[in-house]
């Protein structure tokens, strides 16, 4: 099996330097530090458009738990359509029951609805109460893969629960590590056998713009102040991709 670097990207400038570093794959979403949202429909489209390597996108209609109303869940729905219609190669989302198992009967509607593009079942399921069990139960759904960090916060925490569960379930569906991949845990994965890996690249990148108070005393103030945003960076993605040969 190829081995494959996933970039998780939510500014455009993430996508260009996940493409320009030589990423195989983006999960393209909105506000990553919140733990990402759907991206716009616009901006799904020119990802997609600028895009070299394929694009799954992250299908979360709000921040917070993965216990969704019918309302939120209408809108996730709707939503597919949108970034089926922009090209997109993928879709990546998750839903829980109010008891933290996996809601199967709604991952099953969202996974045929998202046909024929591939679906990952998100780091939601990290939040559920019985991972073992949710991997049962997502192989029944369908799911092509499951983006996890062993149910720990982070890779770190989970790392030797996430390489028994490939070894168990990797035959039947993928599992892919994020949240907190770094150089370390990434060689230990890699030899275990796991070959796809989410990875966000994230560097923190000043911006160089500088806002100034207009005469009259009004206006935004930037002037002394540091602004800037995460973005994947070319460096660390290359750095990545040397490590997983």
């Amino acid at each position: 099996m190829k081995r494959i670097l996933e970039i998780c990207c939510d500014t455009l400038q993430s996508v260009k330097n996940a493409n320009e570093a030589g990423a195989d794959r983006i999960e393209l979403c909105s506000a990553l530090s919140t733990g990402g949202i759907t991206p716009t429909a616009g901006f799904v489209k020119e990802a997609v458009r600028i895009s070299k390597i394929p694009v799954n996108v992250l299908l979360r209609p709000r921040a917070g738990n993965f216990v969704y109303s019918d309302e939120e869940f209408g809108i996730m729905c709707s939503d597919v359509d949108d970034i089926k219609r922009a090209g997109a190669d993928g879709i990546v989302s998750g839903v829980l029951n109010e008891d933290g198992t996996i809601d199967e009967e709604r991952t099953k509607i969202l996974v045929e609805i998202s046909k024929p593009l591939e679906f990952t079942f998100h780091r939601g399921l990290d939040f559920s109460t019985d991972i073992e069990n949710g991997f049962e139960t997502l192989i029944k759904t369908g799911v092509t893969r499951i983006l996890s960090s062993g149910g720990s916060a982070k890779i770190d925490g989970g790392l030797e629960n996430i390489i028994r569960l490939h070894r168990k379930f990797g035959e039947r569906l993928i599992v892919m590590p994020g949240g907190g991949l770094n150089e370390h845990n990434a060689a230990v994965l890699f030899n275990a056998g796991i070959r796809e890996f989410h990875f966000s690249a994230s560097e923190y990148e000043e911006d160089t713009c500088v806002y100034c108070r207009k005469p009259d005393g009004l206006g935004h103030v930037f002037l002394n102040d540091k602004y800037g945003y995460n973005f994947s960076s070319v460096e660390r993605i290359k750095k990545m991709l040397e490590i997983l040969g």
